[in-house]
């Protein structure tokens, strides 16, 4: 297995499990209370997560030292292209769906609250959509 399939792993495991957390977390308070801001929630998510992709990058990069100083080759440059074309265009279908959603359901309570994080649920199925074609072209051996 690459290196970086092996990141793309460390990557999306992180990514899933930290805003699993965040998301089953912070849905019942937006249902009992939509206009609470819930920003404390969201820096601890993103400091966790920080921490978390460091230590796993770190120690990929520790245990496969001599595949982590390698440079990329032109498959792995591709690959990471293709990712992140996927990824822009999740992103994209996201931002306009949401952008839909707010423009036709006026007067909701706490829609600042809500739109907030329907965008960073938006960046965070960017990342997942990324992470998991990196690993699934790194399988088929694209």
């Amino acid at each position: 297995m690459p290196y970086q399939e092996k990141s793309a792993w460390a990557s999306l495991a992180s990514t899933l499990a930290t805003y699993a957390v965040y998301f089953a977390i912070l849905i019942p308070r937006l249902i009992a209370e939509p206009a609470a801001p819930q920003y404390g929630l969201l820096i601890g998510t993103v400091v966790l997560l920080i921490i978390v992709q460091v230590t796993l990058q770190t120690g990929l990069a520790i245990l496969f030292r001599c595949d982590a100083t390698q440079p990329r080759d032109e498959r792995e440059l591709l690959i990471a292209l293709k990712s992140d074309r996927i990824a822009l265009c999740v992103l994209s279908t996201a931002i306009a769906c949401l952008f839909l959603a707010y423009v036709f359901t006026p007067g909701i309570p706490g829609t600042t609250t809500i739109a907030t994080n329907a965008i960073l649920l938006s960046l965070v199925l960017s990342a997942v959509a990324k992470f998991g074609s990196q690993i699934v072209y790194f399988r088929l051996g694209a």
